[in-house]
């Protein structure tokens, strides 16, 4: 006989343990041998196969539209506080593993995406996530400082010459800041008037 589980469900709370535990099937329609059960079930089981017919199916409601507006800005919030862990210097790598760990570990526990939700997840997954790690820029390179023709070394480039400083050395100096910054370099009020 086929006894559909929806309907013994809410006509018979016990009997449908029995029959689910029997059966391992907890939902929809199922073929059941009625002699495998104790006298007292199989006749149970019997009554309530003649009267299924007659019972209706039970309909789950539908969420309002309240519910699902609700269901949708938590879900936006839980992307979004998902980001923000994204954002920050040493945050989540954006990568797939990630918001599919986040996504297995809220569904496990059968919680919606929500902010605090996902705080709670990165919480709890912070030694299974994949960080960025903030990568700090490597010190500009020394400028290496050659000999010139007149034996002498050349000037560092960020550091205005002295009065000591050779004419090759002025010469190179100059040649490379103008090189480097792309102006002429020229003596103030050497070609101005004052008024």
């Amino acid at each position: 006989m086929y006894v559909h589980l929806d309907k013994l469900r809410g006509h018979d709370a016990e009997l449908y343990r029995l029959v689910a535990e029997k059966t391992k099937q907890d939902t929809g329609i199922c073929e059941v041998e009625p002699e495998t059960f104790e006298h007292d079930v199989m006749q149970r089981l019997i009554t309530f196969a003649k009267a299924q017919k007659y019972l209706p199916v039970p309909v789950e409601s539908l969420p309002s539209d309240q519910e699902l507006l609700q269901k949708a800005t938590d879900q936006a919030a839980g992307f979004a506080r998902l980001q923000q862990y994204a954002d920050m210097d040493e945050g989540l790598a954006q990568v797939p593993e990630n918001a599919s760990l986040i996504d297995v570990w809220l569904t496990k526990r059968g919680l919606p995406w929500s902010s605090n939700n996902v705080d709670a997840a990165v919480s709890a997954l912070k030694n299974v996530l994949t960080w960025r790690l903030k990568v700090e820029a490597p010190p500009p390179p020394a400028e290496v400082l050659k000999r010139l023709s007149d034996g002498t070394t050349q000037l560092p480039i960020d550091v205005a010459p002295s009065k000591a400083a050779s004419v090759a050395q002025l010469k190179d100096w100059l040649a490379r800041t103008r090189e480097a910054t792309g102006r002429y370099i020229r003596p103030r009020g050497s070609f101005g008037s004052s008024l």
